[in-house]
């Protein structure tokens, strides 16, 4: 049986056939591979699959071929295939090791997450070198360029060379980790222990990774293992025209619903009681996380927004003001049926496992 299986959840092949080639290099007889593709890309993945001894899983044909009951552990595209790799990997007996098919490895992070599964760590958060911040941090990147155009600090080419970047999704790189960073399902090891106890949250909403950092200690009883010379790897973004703007109010809104769902966790609230006043609550609080405080202290002191029209980035800039003043959120029926969702699947984890590999 394999230690680990290293887990692939990828719709690109080109993607997935640059990655491979990179982190199979640090394969050994105890490493497995997994593939979680869709229908397709299934077919284009096939040789690579065979290449590599691969497990090969299309996605829609898993859950359609998963028990009624099962079936809301494993949908959504993000916490659904997430879960599909732990079942994959409980399977094989194994620990998991989650790559996104945009990374390569810097040294040897499978060397480095076989020593420390070996010491008994559980849940261990791995790091992102190269492009490294997420939306929050190109928010504040993009606000900050345009306020160093607007002082002299920064020239018009240069600041509109930053703004294009920032907004097309690529973030400034970076040669250290970025301090602060949780669980980031790019680059993750989740040992057998708590993979046979706890699951990813499955949603179509892109927090299925940091919820499960967050809450790992109410169902497992430690905390991830974040150190900052974690197993690291190199995440090389590709610019995409309007990616930071795209799915901005669906992150925002992500992010409120998972807090509701510590929420629910943390206090107990299984009747949901305190709903209305938790989304209120979050609201505020992934409002600042999000910089959008920032953004709009930054109009009201230095109309950002003429300094950004003169670069060329006004739709953009009434973009981010605009999802900042409506601060998107979710109802009350969303929250309270993801929440419930979220119970369902922890509570029904275990007999999933065992009755679907029965």
């Amino acid at each position: 049986m394999p230690k680990i299986l290293v887990c692939f959840i990828s719709n690109n092949p080109s993607n997935l056939e640059l990655s491979l080639s990179a982190h199979s290099q640090n394969f050994t007889a105890e490493t497995r591979m997994l593939i979680v593709d869709t229908k397709a890309t299934h077919a284009a993945n096939e040789p690579l699959a065979k290449q590599h001894n691969a497990i090969h899983v299309a996605e829609e044909e898993f859950k359609e071929n998963t028990p009624d009951e099962f079936k809301p552990l494993f949908q959504g595209a993000y916490g659904g295939n997430r879960n599909i790799c732990l079942y994959q990997a409980f399977k094989q007996g194994a620990n998991a090791v989650f790559f996104d098919d945009d990374t390569t490895p810097a040294e040897n992070p499978l060397a480095q997450y076989e020593a420390l599964f070996s010491e008994g760590k559980k849940i261990i958060a791995g790091k992102y070198l190269r492009h490294a911040a997420g939306t929050p941090q190109l928010i504040k990147y993009a606000i900050d360029a345009v306020v160093d155009y607007a002082d002299g600090e920064l020239e018009s080419e240069q600041a509109k060379q930053k703004l294009e970047g920032f907004f097309a999704g690529v973030p400034p790189e970076t040669e250290i980790p970025l301090k602060g960073v949780g669980v980031a399902g790019g680059n993750l090891g989740v040992s057998l222990y708590c993979l046979e106890k706890y699951c990813f949250f499955p949603t179509n909403y892109r927090v299925e990774d940091g919820t499960y950092g967050v809450l790992a200690k109410s169902f497992t009883g430690e905390e991830p293992y974040n150190s900052e010379d974690n197993p690291a790897v190199f995440h090389n973004k590709t610019p995409r025209e309007n990616a930071l703007l795209e799915n901005l109010a669906n992150e925002i809104k992500g992010n409120i619903i998972a807090l509701c769902v510590k929420d629910s966790v943390e206090e107990k609230d299984s009747g949901f009681k305190h709903l209305a006043y938790n989304i209120e609550e979050n609201s505020g609080l992934v409002f600042k996380a999000f910089n959008l405080d920032h953004l709009e202290f930054k109009q009201r002191q230095k109309n950002i927004l003429e300094k950004a029209s003169a670069l060329g980035f006004e739709k953009q800039f009434s973009a981010l003001l605009e999802i900042a003043k409506a601060t998107p959120r979710p109802s009350e029926e969303e929250v309270k049926a993801k929440a419930q969702l979220f119970h369902y699947a922890q509570d029904n984890w275990p007999k999933a496992l065992k009755e679907r590999s029965a």
